[in-house]
């Protein structure tokens, strides 16, 4: 869990700084934009470009400085305590030890105000090259061209009149197009990786213990058992009216490695070696498929390997591998088919082919069994009870206390998701916000031209609502591909030795995470709806000169 933790927090907080430095950026330009005429003053009295840039640049590294220290002080304390307070559901956490973390602390204010003061400084140059009588004009508004669009005659003849200036107007302003489109993209993206990270997890455990596994429970016996006493306690389980049915199965610990010999740079790898002498009703009990094709495999094609076991291994299908079973017998083997398997490393093969390649009869020493009670129930309790108190039997695992446990232990990582989704979302706000707010500063002479030649209040907010919608939508379409990629990126970095989380996201997580981002359009445009109601018409189109 510590290791998947490190992970996660080696990619996440990289993508938030992002898109938080690209709302950093476009606020300290539309800052600077909006004093353009106080920079043309400064000028006229007789300030020098650095004087008047420095203003600007000590200004966002206070703020970016005050913001980063505000920044560590709240993040140092409330998101570790929610990560040890997940924790403390699957595990027994001692008190918080708060780590040292200078050197993260200083490289995270310094890397934030570098991109803040640059943002500034690159925004003041671009302005104070200009005159003074220049700048103490208000700047000249975009220049409409054509676009692509009007292009593609049929298609473009059919758009309305609002419907061409919505479009107009969108490439009109190609910097705060882009620059909004990729800050929805990625908050869209973030919060599909978050629901989806949620979604891998829930389906592991589901796949796993009622697809892939599919007995109810596996009882192991115990090695000092001689042949017959090993049968005698298949009796005892295969006869008992409770059980439906059930397979006995030969189950031991073995090695897998690319090398013949171990050696510290190839250190062996831990596998189970499941045996069956019956591939046709080993199939009631085991599913072995192909993860992205579903294909189901025969036990009687060759060896399957778990996808982990693969994976660590470096592994493909056809490849070959050295395979030692508990008797240190060290065979060269190939593989004939890489199955869906997320708990564990595991090795399936028949009884007939464990034995070509170790020249030996596998010995049967576990069961597995489906049997007639609920879940969890008193009856399923009562019944791993009196399969212990045979001696001949050393444990029972019911499937059902499994999944229980690995839940408990993924709990953590379900409370992480919940507060990554949290901040995508504030984040997300954040972008939408900021952004409209720099739409509406760039165009109060238009939009108080609009409201002269007497368009209505609902008219107007139709009229930018449309252009952010219009935005948002391509940016979430966009970040939901983006979404696709970094969670695949993130749930192969969480990967732990003996669980692979998969790639699922559910159909839901793509609707709930657009969903959500068109929501916050709307509450951001409800808030902008009332600062448009609220410019002065007369003030915005007085003339300068």
């Amino acid at each position: 869990a510590s290791d998947q933790m490190s992970k996660i927090a080696m990619i996440f907080p990289v993508f938030f700084f992002f898109v938080a430095a690209l709302v950093c950026f476009t606020t300290m330009t539309r800052m600077v934009d909006e004093q353009r005429m106080l920079i043309g003053t400064y000028k006229a009295m007789g300030f020098s470009d650095a004087q008047i840039a420095m203003k600007y640049v000590w200004y966002a590294l206070s703020a970016s400085l005050i913001g980063g220290v505000l920044g560590i002080v709240l993040g140092m304390r409330i998101f570790p305590s929610v990560v040890i307070n997940a924790w403390g559901i699957a595990y027994q956490m001692p008190a918080m030890v708060q780590a040292d973390n200078r050197l993260l602390c200083i490289l995270s204010v310094i890397s934030m105000a570098a991109v803040v003061t640059l943002a500034a400084l690159f925004a003041c140059l671009s302005d104070v090259r200009d005159v003074p009588a220049s700048l103490m004009r208000p700047k000249a508004p975009k220049v409409g061209k054509k676009v692509l669009l009007e292009r593609v005659g049929f298609l473009w003849k059919r758009f309305s009149f609002t419907q061409k200036v919505t479009v107009r107007n969108i490439f009109r302003y190609k910097k705060r197009f882009i620059m909004t489109l990729a800050g929805v993209a990625g908050c869209t993206a973030l919060l599909v990786t978050g629901f989806g990270i949620s979604d891998s997890v829930k389906k592991l455990v589901s796949t796993q213990f009622s697809e892939l596994y599919r007995y109810d429970a596996a009882v192991t016996l115990r090695a000092t058992n001689t042949a017959e006493e090993m049968r005698g306690a298949a009796d005892l389980v295969m006869n008992d009216p409770a059980i439906e049915e059930a397979l006995f199965l030969s189950s031991a610990n073995g090695k897998a490695n690319t090398v013949q010999k171990e050696d510290k740079d190839h250190k062996d790898l831990s596998v189970t070696i499941t045996v069956s002498d019956d591939p046709a009703r080993f199939a009631r009990f085991y599913t072995l498929r192909q993860y992205r094709t579903q294909e189901i495999f025969d036990l009687q094609d060759g060896i399957c390997i778990a996808d982990a076991t693969a994976r660590q291994l470096g592994i493909r299908e056809g490849d070959t591998f050295y395979l030692e079973n508990a008797d240190e017998v060290r065979k060269e083997v190939r593989v004939a088919h890489i199955i869906e398997f997320y708990v564990g490393n595991t090795a399936f093969m028949s009884a007939d082919l464990y034995e070509h390649i170790f020249g030996e009869t596998p010995e049967k020493n576990a069961l597995v069994f489906t049997d007639r009670f609920e879940a969890g129930s008193e009856e399923e309790d009562d019944l791993g009870k009196m399969f212990l108190e045979d001696e001949r039997v050393s444990g029972i695992t019911f499937l059902n206390t499994m999944a229980n446990t690995i839940n408990q232990m993924i709990a953590a990582l379900n409370m992480i998701t919940l507060v990554l989704i949290i901040s995508s979302a504030l984040l997300s706000f954040v972008v939408l916000y900021n952004l409209s707010n720099v739409n509406i500063s760039e165009r109060l002479r238009e939009i108080a031209t609009l409201k002269v030649l007497g368009f209505y209040d609902t008219e107007v907010n139709a009229y930018i609502l449309r252009e952010t919608v219009t935005i948002t939508v391509a940016g979430a379409l966009f970040g939901l591909g983006l979404g696709v990629g970094l969670h695949h990126i993130i749930m192969a970095t969480i990967a732990v030795e003996n669980i692979t989380f998969g790639n699922y996201i559910a159909p839901e997580t793509f609707l709930y995470s657009f969903a959500l981002t068109l929501l916050f359009a709307m509450i951001v445009s409800f808030f902008i709806n009332a600062k448009l109601k609220t410019i002065p018409m007369v003030e915005s189109l007085k003339s300068a000169e």
